[in-house]
């Protein structure tokens, strides 16, 4: 499952806790009874002695996390200020909140290029439906993400030279896959849709024009995706997919 989030992480120490309710069918510790069965000589009575046999285990749902309320999202957005302190340490928070839920894969930001997480990752053991990734995925994004990423890109300043380092840094990527396509990217490329220039999305809806071939194409889709920022590991190792998905 490749998620990249705007295109726009855990620190040591951030804990997430698997827990189970198990509920069983009589709890009542209550001693008075309305009505009382007494077995008579025709009734078998099974005897257990509980210490001989072990309670059987029950295995924890996949994916399943419990997040400490930490109030984090919060915290940073009281002041009406994100830094780019505080967005790494999102970031990193909520990857290892992933992670903790028995997740793995790759990710890819770059603060200071101005490019958001872009995620590829996978939960073992999910059915095919996905529900138990997206289970893991909403409460760790809703305990570490929230509006930190989108606060932050809208108020931190463009530098001038911020379109040729994009630039620079998507060409180095398509490069390793496809010299030639990389030839083909556009000097004026932009993520910015205010500035002038040929906005990302558009070429990436069409890399045939560019010369792509369609064994290389996904790939080189993805270093547009994630602005050619190098992919870094996390979690439980997954093979990669072809799609990815940027947070939010």
């Amino acid at each position: 499952m490749l998620r990249p989030r705007p295109r726009v992480p855990r620190p040591a120490g951030v804990l997430a806790v698997v827990t189970m309710c198990l509920v069983g069918a009589a709890c009542s510790g209550d001693d008075d009874r309305s009505e009382e069965t007494v077995p008579d000589d025709t009734t078998p009575v099974l005897v257990v002695d509980s210490e001989a046999v072990p309670p059987e285990a029950v295995e924890a749902p996949v994916g399943s996390v419990v997040v400490d309320d930490t109030g984090f999202v919060p915290g940073v957005l009281a002041d009406d200020v994100v830094t780019a302190e505080e967005l790494d340490e999102a970031y990193q928070r909520y990857l290892g909140c992933l992670a903790d839920g028995g997740a793995g894969g790759r990710y890819a930001y770059d603060i200071d290029l101005q490019v958001g997480l872009t995620i590829d990752w996978q939960l073992a053991g999910d059915d095919g439906l996905g529900r138990a990734s997206n289970t893991l995925d909403r409460g760790c994004s809703e305990s570490y993400l929230g509006n930190i990423a989108n606060r932050y890109f809208a108020t931190v300043e463009r530098p001038d030279d911020l379109q040729a380092r994009q630039h620079d840094s998507i060409v180095a990527c398509v490069e390793a896959i496809d010299p030639g396509v990389a030839r083909e990217v556009p000097d004026d490329i932009t993520t910015d849709t205010s500035v002038d220039g040929v906005y990302i999305d558009e070429v990436q809806v069409d890399l045939a024009f560019l010369g792509a071939t369609p064994e290389d194409a996904a790939e080189i889709s993805l270093c547009f995706t994630r602005v050619g920022v190098p992919w870094q590991d996390f979690g439980t190792p997954s093979p990669p997919t072809d799609t990815a998905r940027p947070t939010t």
